[in-house]
């Protein structure tokens, strides 16, 4: 009998993590570095899996939205909100909070760059300011650039305004290290990927030129609960077109990469950046 994708997944992440927790340890690094963000994503006590595949336009992964109507990609247009790719794809986005030691973001790149893979990087503006050379680091590695605003508050918190400010400072931070201010914004300290944020944060990244980017793959990560859980709640969740949310600066994400990279090609799923997958890459 043939198995379904998200099933073969499921038992292949099972495998994989066992096999995982007899070569590797868990970390609790937490990533803290000179320009790190001050507010930690958001937690939640459940912690196991990942949120239901994202709402919107499930044809694209085109997530409703509010904000002009100026096309980027055939994945989204500027203002609006995607979680996820065509299901029909092959392919998915690994996609990182970027911040922490530069030592641990490079780890993960040469990971990355070893296969001749690509990730997208959600940049922290302030931590680009201290760490200006990262920047051209992650572009000659081809990697997309991407913006998580400036200083990581909880965005849905923030006025307008300081929404505004927020998103144009890592942008012009970005643009000034990296050449490039990116195609997409994730806001920061928020509950899930699914999820539209509100129209005003919609607005703000769209007047920004941003398409707001969710995910339908959470293995947090950030709480370090160890590589093996990571491989094994990543690949349980993942299918074509998925998008998953990981975090630099976390031991135990750089420890789960290589074995989470064979699960995805066991089961033919070819890790691209977001602007491949939502096809302007």
């Amino acid at each position: 009998m043939t198995l379904d994708r998200r099933r073969f997944l499921t038992l292949a992440a099972g495998g994989v993590a066992a096999a995982t927790l007899a070569s590797c340890a868990s970390s609790d690094a937490d990533g803290t570095s000179t320009g790190a963000a001050p507010n930690p994503d958001p937690t939640d006590d459940a912690g196991t899996g990942s949120p239901p595949r994202g709402t919107g336009d499930s044809s694209g992964g085109n997530g409703g939205g509010n904000g002009p109507d100026d096309p980027t990609t055939p994945g989204g247009t500027v203002g609006t909100w995607v979680v996820s790719g065509p299901s029909t794809s092959s392919q998915v986005a690994l996609t990182f909070h970027t911040n922490g030691p530069t030592s641990m973001v490079e780890s993960v790149l040469d990971i990355v760059e070893a296969r001749k893979l690509a990730i997208t990087t959600f940049i922290i503006g302030q931590w680009l300011d201290a760490n200006p050379s990262m920047g051209e680091r992650i572009v000659a590695g081809g990697h997309d650039l991407a913006n998580h605003t400036y200083t990581h508050p909880t965005f849905e918190e923030l006025s307008p305004a300081q929404m505004q400010t927020e998103i144009e400072r890592c942008r012009d931070a970005l643009v000034h290290h990296a050449g490039s201010p990116g195609r997409w914004f994730r806001p920061s300290g928020t509950d899930n990927g699914v999820d539209s944020p509100s129209a005003a944060t919609l607005a703000a990244a769209g007047a920004a030129g941003y398409t707001s980017m969710g995910y339908d793959v959470d293995p947090f990560d950030y709480r370090d609960p160890g590589a093996a859980a990571v491989i094994e709640r990543t690949l349980a969740g993942v299918v074509g077109g998925s998008v998953v949310s990981l975090h630099m600066g976390h031991q135990g994400t750089i420890d789960a990469l290589p074995a989470l990279l064979d699960g995805l090609d066991t089961a033919g799923l070819e890790p691209v950046t977001l602007s491949t997958l939502l096809g302007s890459g």
